[in-house]
């Protein structure tokens, strides 16, 4: 099965956008934990969580409806082509922290919103795509496979 060039490319783009989510997720929680924000609400760690995991909750069904409305295929280069403009847009928030580091971490949280939406949109289309990709043989496999690679 990962002969199979559309699966390879699917795990592929799985595996690198759930590396690219952790990473930055990562630094902006080293960034937030070194810097004292007593402007945020709570506490800077579980803000950073909240805002990745929220779009989860608001846009999956949205994101579920719009998979089963297009092309699974178009949808998923959508949101990675999303996915590169949101980490544009990270590079900026993490060049913004030369400038004004409130308003760095600020817009670093706003592209840990925007990541969460992202994904909010590609999970349903990537877990979608797969029977169209796979014998039904294969499709306990393939979900395993797509899951490890994250």
């Amino acid at each position: 099965m990962l002969k199979t060039r559309s699966f390879s490319a699917l795990t592929c783009t799985q595996f690198l956008g759930a590396f690219n989510d952790n990473v930055f997720k990562q630094f902006v929680l080293l960034i937030a934990m070194s810097l004292s924000l007593d402007w945020l609400p709570i506490d800077s760690q579980s803000m950073a969580m909240g805002l990745f995991a929220l779009p989860f909750v608001i846009f999956a069904v949205i994101g579920g409806s719009i998979g089963d409305r297009f092309p699974k295929r178009t949808v998923i280069i959508m949101a990675k082509l999303g996915e590169v403009l949101i980490m544009t847009l990270g590079m900026l928030a993490f060049a913004l922290a030369s400038v004004d580091q409130d308003l760095s971490v600020m817009a670093m949280m706003g592209v840990l919103f925007l990541m969460g939406t992202q994904s909010a949109f590609f999970g349903p289309s990537k877990y979608g795509i797969l029977p169209e990709l796979l014998p039904t043989s294969r499709l306990s496999w393939g979900n395993g496979f797509l899951n490890m690679g994250s």
